[in-house]
């Protein structure tokens, strides 16, 4: 994580509008989705193109970036309803939701127990929450999507970018409200959980 700020800070990004589209962004997905398909936005060349699927909107994609569903929300997606008291089936979920979507990256977010990191429906691994500090999730799963789509762009691996994200958001949940994550905090962050 320390690598990878060092390199955005010598990095110039776009606008996080031309690098992701989430749900909870200041311009709907309605209408993102009826002005431009996520497809033809890929398709137009170098775009990024992430989204955090809420399944109750019934949002048609396929063959976007990334998708950061949490683990109610992706059992959804995935048309999966294990019984009462089960464990979450992780390896049934990651291959349907890739059967059905085709995204590149898969990244569930899991609450207290972290981030479940997948590509090509097979799981990679999990990575627990960094949080050391809950004052308020507002706003936490905007800020790892941020972070993960930024590292990812940048050119990190899938799991250094959600290693990245996980301090991002745990920063932010240790504010009041929704909040912003600075670099100089990142890098405090980090210095101080290593």
């Amino acid at each position: 994580t320390a690598t990878l700020l060092r390199a955005l800070s010598r990095r110039r990004v776009s606008m996080a509008s031309d690098l992701a589209i989430s749900p909870k962004s200041r311009l709907s997905v309605s209408k993102i989705y009826s002005e431009t398909p996520p497809e033809k936005v890929m398709a137009s060349g170098g775009k990024f193109v992430a989204l955090d699927p809420k399944p109750k909107r019934k949002l048609a994609f396929h063959g976007l970036d990334l998708i950061t569903p949490n683990k109610r929300e992706s059992l959804e997606l995935a048309g999966i309803t294990p019984p009462p008291g089960a464990p979450f089936p992780a390896a049934e979920v990651c291959a349907r939701l890739h059967e059905l979507y085709a995204t590149k990256h898969l990244v569930i977010t899991l609450g207290e127990d972290g981030m479940l990191l997948s590509s090509g429906g097979r799981i990679l691994h999990t990575i627990p929450t960094a949080a050391r500090e809950v004052f308020d999730v507002s706003g936490a799963g905007d800020t790892s999507l941020a972070a993960l789509v930024l590292a990812l762009t940048a050119g990190a691996k899938l799991a250094t970018a959600a290693e990245f994200a996980n301090a991002a958001a745990g920063v932010v949940v240790g504010k009041l409200g929704t909040a912003t994550v600075t670099p100089a905090e990142l890098k405090a962050y980090v210095a101080h959980k290593s």
